[in-house]
């Protein structure tokens, strides 16, 4: 770097203060800013090596562990669900296990190679099924998008991610053409394909182990055991429903109709009346041969099949007395017992003898035996399996057996019991050829490739893999250091984590068409050192941040901006924001609030609980249903590999800084801590030491102490409250009282409706009713501004029920008395606005509705709507804020969040 900036007639920044350097550090190895304490250590430390101490304490410490297990999940496309799958459980049961992984590979500093190798094929490297944790690993192949369960499209997503994660190409490209700029022919492609295609996820995953059972795991595999024998029990019935009697009956009908009709589509038939072609397939192959006049068992049956009705009794009565016809003793007895008179009669007798031949009791009895073959003949309906029949479900069954599935799937993904298991990839027992689909199409199969590794990676002896799938030859080709792309990339991301600026532009894209690295002798430098020191990322690491690259200011100089604007030789250090993730830990941990203790294991739900005291990394991650603010703060989309984040710059991220819940939550964490202290200077100071590390300078203070003077002067917000009481015209003033009894939908003066001095008086979100007095118990919704404006007031008077006399409505002011009134009868409906009313902030407006004549059925829908008078956007509803207290945030609490969102907290530097 020094001999790139020397040639330039540059040199590298000094090097940064030391209080820059501990924050750099420790976001860059944590994730979150260092304490108030952590700098001061560090800063007074006089020890010559205080910097690579504090990189070593940073390094052997689990937060490292979790702050770079999340730059990995990017490249992996990490996500919780599988994305859209329909009616299928979203949910992977198992998926945080791979995350947790990671985490551990890291901390433990596992080597690279083996890093990649256990992550393509653990289940041929983890032999031991008593110490298997290591197969946690394969979530990297298997927690991608699902693509409505479409098999080309998840083994090219798993060629993707292995073939850009880990060697930089795109040989996704070359799924329909050779690729149009690299040596990536189709063939190479679907010779990997291949790999994957001969690979395939159990049914049922392996637990890891050693993992303790206890009570709790006992109780988790009870119930998960009552609900997967649900689930099992219900497949299994719809198998069994094929042997009642009716079914049958149903059966053997649609047999002889297709027997009859050459062109009939039965198959279609049987679906329509919810029959499975496979079970009538196998009744045809050991019926069709009997179904002639001459069989001695079924050829009565045959002959009688097209007989009328009215025409059967007598033509039955002849076929049975003959001795050749209806030749069973069994038979004859059912008949016996009651003589068909119709053609669906005598085939509901053969169907019932059917059925009964097919219970087990009947397994020993000889007079069963040509019954009981019939039914269970190798090829017959009962080769049928219970599993074979969902995809043929009519749609009430498959909405029955989804919502067990879900119900097994969701409970092991959410029960805090359940124990771990692994989201596995095994080989299929026999590999699959590998076969070019023509353009990509897999309706299109052409020549056959072997399955190899793409042949510009090997020496030029390309070697076919014919060990199981091949995926341990594939890993074993990629983790070498013959390989002349593995190190290189992700030495290349480790740098752009860093540094903030990729030495090859494109992380995972090492084609011919991307721009050559900015300094290749550096690229080969760090490539050559990873595989060197045993493919140790820690040591990598190391190198870099006590580099002098790393460690300079991000000052701009003169020269440096004349010589090289986009600092593409880095002779200053990239200022760098906060990710979403160190956002979210650093406020969290500066209020005090993070456990960090806390490692692994099931995700939360980081929308419904957006402060949950757990690290971001543990959030559950939703590739479907990705909730705004990861995409407002560039999180990566969990549907693809994503090489390295966007960021932008919004009004919407420092609009939810402003109005997201939990800033203020943090805020108000952080003055509880300083609330105890003497005077609003000590409290300022302690809070520019908890959340930026540092005291307040002369201005600073005096600025702080200002603000918190002007914010305590400042009116209240705008808001709603909910009362009773009326207008009185002599004295031209309104009475109000607050309502505070509040139920699910409304809100009243008593907790009793009707009440024996308020009568029927409440409010509900869209109306409500007034009690029977026009004065005193009118029920009355009053705003308060926030501000001073020129407001416009929007709403109509409803009343549902014609017996009524009538509601009115009054729009009130203290300073204007009356603005509008409106009188609905029963049974109408009236609009009831102002175009502008002018309010002074902290001046209220009434919403009075009263019983006009009598109080008898005046229940109504009115709930006004308050909008700006110049622009017409909507301010606020008296629905939408229906029921709730916004309280006031304090001063200091508010002064807290402005720290909070401050540049100097947001940014590295």
């Amino acid at each position: 770097m020094l001999a790139k900036l020397k040639t330039a007639g540059l040199d590298f920044n000094p090097e940064a203060p030391r209080e820059v350097i501990v924050r750099r550090l420790t976001l860059a190895l944590w994730g979150f800013n260092p304490s108030a304490e952590e700098i001061s250590a560090y800063v007074s430390d006089k020890d010559a090596q205080a910097t690579e101490k504090l990189v070593d304490r940073l390094l052997a410490a689990p937060a490292f562990g979790e702050r770079w297990a999340r730059h990995w999940l990017d490249v992996a496309r990490y996500s919780d669900t599988k994305g859209y799958v329909f009616q299928e459980e979203r949910r992977y049961p198992y998926a945080y296990t791979y995350r947790d992984w990671v985490v551990n590979a890291f901390n433990q500093d596992l080597p690279y190679d083996q890093f990649l190798r256990l992550q393509i094929a653990a289940d041929q490297i983890a032999k031991d099924p008593e110490n298997n944790r290591d197969l946690a690993a394969l979530g990297f192949l298997t927690l991608g998008r699902r693509f409505l369960n479409s098999t080309p499209d998840i083994i090219d997503d798993r060629i993707d991610v292995v073939m850009r994660g880990t060697q930089g190409m795109t040989m996704a490209c070359a799924r329909c053409h050779d690729h149009k700029f690299d040596p990536l022919p189709t063939s190479e492609y679907y010779s990997l394909y291949a790999i994957f295609n001969s690979s395939q996820e159990p049914k049922e995953l392996p637990p890891l182990k050693p993992f303790a059972r206890t009570k709790e795991t006992d109780e988790f595999d009870a119930e998960l055991a009552s609900r997967q024998k649900k689930l099992d029990d219900f497949i299994d019935s719809r198998r069994e429903l094929s042997f009642g009697p009716t079914k049958i009956a149903d059966y053997l009908a649609l047999m002889l109709r297709a027997a009859k009709e050459p062109n009939f589509n039965y198959t279609q038939e049987a679906k329509r009346t919810n029959l499975y072609p496979t079970v009538l397939n196998g009744w045809q192959h050991v019926l069709t041969k009997k179904l002639n006049d001459k069989d001695p068992v079924w050829g009565g049956w045959y002959q009688l099949k097209d007989t009328p009705d009215d025409q059967f009794a007598a033509k039955y009565a002849a076929l049975i007395a003959k001795p050749e016809q209806f030749q069973d003793a069994l038979l004859r007895a059912e008949l016996q017992k009651k003589t068909p008179k119709k053609f669906s009669e005598l085939t509901a007798a053969y169907a019932g003898i059917l059925a009964e031949a097919h219970k087990p009791d009947k397994n020993t009895i000889v007079a069963w035996k040509a019954w009981r073959d019939l039914v269970e003949a190798s090829n017959g309906p009962i080769a049928v399996t219970a599993a074979s029949l969902i995809p043929a479900y009519n749609v009430a069954d498959r909405n029955t057996r989804n919502n067990l599935e879900i119900q097994v799937v969701g409970f092991k993904a959410t029960s805090p019991k359940s124990p771990p298991h692994a989201m596995v990839l095994l080989d299929k027992p026999t590999a699959v050829k590998g076969v070019i689909f023509v353009r990509g199409s897999a309706s299109r199969p052409g020549k056959t490739v072997p399955r190899q590794f793409p042949a510009v990676l090997t020496d030029g002896k390309v070697k076919e893999f014919t060990e199981g799938s091949g995926r341990l030859d594939m890993a074993n080709a990629i983790a070498s250091k013959s390989n002349p792309l593995t190190a290189r990339v992700m030495a290349n991301r480790i740098w752009n984590e860093l540094i903030g600026r990729s030495l090859v532009e494109t992380p995972s894209d090492y084609g011919v068409r991307t721009p050559l690295p900015k300094n290749p002798e550096l690229l080969e430098y760090l490539a050559s050192s990873f595989m060197k020191d045993e493919w140790s990322m820690k040591r990598l690491i190391r190198s870099i941040v006590l580099s002098r690259t790393f460690l300079q200011t991000v000052d701009v100089r003169p020269e440096g901006l004349a010589k090289d604007p986009d600092n593409d030789l880095s002779w200053r250090a990239q200022r760098r924001r906060l990710d979403f993730e160190a956002m979210r830990d650093s406020m969290l941990r500066v209020a005090g609030s993070l456990d960090a203790a806390k490692i692994g294991g099931q995700p939360f739900n980081l929308e419904a609980n957006f402060s949950e005291p757990r690290r971001t990394l543990y959030g559950s991650i939703d590739r479907q249903n990705l909730p705004a603010f990861f995409r407002t703060f560039d999180f990566a989309n969990p549907d693809y590999h994503v090489p390295k984040r966007n960021q932008t710059t919004t009004p919407q991220q420092a609009l939810w800084m402003m109005n997201h819940p939990f800033a203020r939550t943090q805020a108000e964490a952080l003055v509880s801590k300083v609330a105890a202290l003497p005077s609003p200077e000590a409290k300022v100071k302690a809070l520019y030491l908890s959340v930026l590390g540092r005291s307040p300078n002369k201005n600073e203070l005096a600025l702080a102490l200002d603000y918190l003077r002007e914010a305590e002067l400042a009116p209240a917000p705008a808001s709603w409250r909910n009362g009773y009481g009326g207008w009185n015209p002599a004295t031209k003033t309104v009475a109000f009282t607050e309502m505070k009894v509040q139920t699910k939908d409304r809100i009243s003066p008593s907790d009793k409706v009707p009440d024996k001095e308020f009568a029927h008086t409440f409010l509900t979100a869209k109306g409500g009713h007034p009690g029977d007095k026009t004065d005193a118990t009118a029920v009355i919704r009053r705003w308060t501004a926030g501000s001073a404006g020129k407001y416009r007031i929007e709403g109509t008077l409803a009343v549902s029920s014609k017996v009524s006399d009538g509601v009115r409505a009054r729009i009130v002011t203290a300073r204007k008395g009356i603005l509008s009134e409106v009188v609905t009868k029963g049974g109408a409906s009236l609009s009831v606005d102002l175009a502008e009313v002018e309010l002074a902030a902290g001046e209220s407006i009434d919403f009075i509705a009263d019983n006009f004549l009598g109080s008898n059925s005046d229940s109504f829908s009115w709930s006004p709507v308050i909008k700006d008078a110049k622009t017409g956007e909507i301010l606020t509803s008296a629905a939408g804020e229906f029921g709730k207290k916004p309280e006031r945030q304090s001063a200091l609490s508010t002064f807290a969040q402005v720290l909070l969102t401050s540049n100097e907290f947001i940014f590295a530097d």
